[in-house]
This record gives C-alpha cells, structure tokens and sequence, in this order.
C-alpha cells in the first residue's frame, strides 16, 4: 500500500500523493489521523486490526513535500510488539527474501 509517491529525490505533499493514488489507480494505506503531531492522540487511536487484518504498526509523515536528504527527520514507523515477535519467530523478514516483482497495470 503506497503511503509515499516521489519524484526524483523529492517526495511529494500528501496531498499530491493521495491525487497521483487516484490517478494511477493505487491503493494508499488507511489514515487514522490527519492533524498537528500529537502522540497520544495516535496511541490512542491506534488499533491492532484494520477490516479484519492485523496491522503491523502505523507511518507518521509530513503532509509537506520534503527532500530525500530529509527523510530521517520527515517520516517514523511504529512497529507493532506482537508483528515484531510474528517476524522474529517465522521465516525472516521481507527484506532478507528473494525480491517477488508486483504486476502494476
């Protein structure tokens, strides 16, 4: 699920990033909260399935544009204990498998 469109070494606004989604026909990952920053608002809301699936945790980013240089300091992943444990006892993570291809239209 795209949560990011870039273009180049830029990453556009959410904004652009929800109207590109559109256009191009992709899914975007479900928004819990839009707003100024505020942790325990996010805790708060934060659930552990969405539509019956388990999630894994949850992206923070900018709703500004920003730079590829600033990524560290424009975007944060939550992972979930429970989906960190899945991971640690099963056969790895993605990032350690073989590289399955997805079939865009």
């Amino acid at each position: 699920m795209m949560f990011s469109h870039w273009e180049k070494n830029t990453c556009l606004s959410w904004e652009e990033t929800v109207f590109n989604a559109k256009v191009l026909e992709l899914d975007l990952v479900p928004v819990m909260y839009e707003g100024i920053y505020d942790k325990q608002k996010i805790i708060d809301i934060y659930e552990k399935e969405y539509k019956g699936d388990g999630c894994e945790g949850y992206v923070i980013r900018l709703a500004d544009h920003f730079e590829y240089g600033q990524f560290r300091k424009s975007v944060m992943k939550y992972v979930d204990p429970v989906f960190r444990e899945k991971i640690n006892n099963s056969h790895g993570h993605w990032i350690s498998k073989k590289i399955e291809p997805n079939i865009l239209k």
